[in-house]
């Protein structure tokens, strides 16, 4: 943070809305601790920007469903970034998050109850299928801090 402060005077962002996309991506990943997917966020909350953040659960559930065959969010992020339709990215990510924490879960995924089952590509897929389910489980996790600000 101080050498964005040494190098633009302030941590106020509203300077960068006369960059590109691809000026602010370059900006802050020259910068460490900044990587994809917290310049995707910047873009996406802070700026009004179109742009895809991909976290674990975006990057697992477009691999799962066969969008993607990627070992990293980073590479999910450069492999979807330009096919998700304009206008249509923030709507994307938040329901992919949504999705990730309520059914398509890392561990004990919910796919008795999953309506892409049929579409799935996840491997383990029938076993989760035949696992009963503890009620408990089913609970909507919609929470998402920044939703509100766009």
């Amino acid at each position: 943070m101080k050498s964005l402060k040494k190098n633009f005077g302030s941590l106020d962002l509203d300077f960068m809305n006369e960059y590109s996309d691809e000026k602010i991506y370059e900006i802050f990943l020259s910068h460490k601790g900044f990587g994809v997917k917290t310049v995707s966020c910047v873009l996406i909350f802070a700026l009004g920007r179109d742009a895809f953040p991909v976290d674990t659960h975006v990057h697992r559930i477009l691999n799962r469903l066969g969008i993607v065959k990627t070992s990293s969010p980073e590479k999910t992020f450069e492999a979807v970034k330009d096919i998700i339709p304009k206008g249509k990215k923030y709507e994307m990510h938040s329901n992919l998050i949504k999705f990730g924490r309520n059914i398509c879960k890392a561990k004990n995924p919910l796919c008795s109850i999953c309506f892409l089952y049929k579409m799935c590509e996840f491997p383990d897929k029938g076993i989760y299928r035949k696992r009963k389910i503890d009620p408990n489980e089913i609970k909507e996790n919609n929470f998402i801090i920044l939703e509100n600000l766009v």
